[in-house]
C-alpha cells in the first residue's frame, strides 16, 4: 500500500466496492492507524491548520472528485477526530455545513456528514447520541445513518454550533 494518507485505501467511499456486510469505516480507521504517512501527518503541529486551509478550498471550488470523498472520510476519521480540539471540531463542523448549503449536482452530502456525526459523536452530543446511539450501520461507503437522515443529522447540527457559539 502507497505510504501517503490521501491515497485511496480499502473502506467507505471504495469505489469498486458495494457490500453492506464489510464495516468500511472501521476498516478505514484500522488501514489508516497503519499508514506511517498518515500517523506522521496528524503528529504535526500543523496539521489542523493545514487540513482546515485545504477544505475551505474544497469548499470554494464547489466541486468534488474521488479525493475530494477521500479528502472528508479523512477528516471524519477517528485520528482526525483524536487531533482536533473542542474549537477545531466547531470550525470543521461548520465547514462540513458549507459544503452541505452548497449542495448540487457535482456536490454529495454523505461525505461532509460523516465529518458531522464523527464531530457529534466524538464531542458526545448527548441530543444527537440519543436518539442514534454510538454504533451505526456500515457499510463500504460508510455509515448508514449518513444515507438516511440526512436532514436530522443537518438540524443536529445547527442545534450543536448555536450551543456551542
Amino acid at each position: 500500500m502507497p505510504e501517503h494518507p490521501t491515497n485511496r485505501i480499502a473502506g467507505p467511499w471504495c469505489m469498486y466496492c458495494n457490500s453492506s456486510a464489510l464495516p468500511g469505516v472501521t476498516m478505514f480507521n484500522n488501514s489508516l492507524s497503519m499508514n506511517k504517512a498518515a500517523v506522521e501527518l496528524f503528529k504535526r503541529d500543523e496539521c489542523i491548520s493545514v487540513l482546515a486551509s485545504k477544505y475551505l478550498t474544497v469548499i470554494k471550488q464547489k466541486e468534488e472528485t474521488d479525493r475530494t470523498e477521500y479528502f472528508e472520510i479523512l477528516l471524519s476519521s477517528d485520528m482526525c477526530m483524536k487531533a482536533l480540539n473542542e474549537r477545531e471540531k466547531i470550525l470543521f463542523m461548520a465547514m462540513a455545513l458549507e459544503r452541505v448549503k452548497n449542495k448540487s449536482e457535482s456536490i454529495r452530502t454523505k461525505e461532509p456528514l460523516h465529518i458531522i456525526v464523527a464531530i457529534m459523536k466524538s464531542c458526545n452530543y448527548v441530543p444527537f447520541l440519543n436518539e442514534f446511539g454510538t454504533e451505526w450501520t456500515e457499510g463500504t461507503w460508510g455509515y448508514g445513518i449518513c444515507s438516511v437522515y440526512e436532514n436530522k443529522i443537518i438540524e443536529y447540527a445547527k442545534q450543536f454550533l448555536n450551543e456551542k457559539k
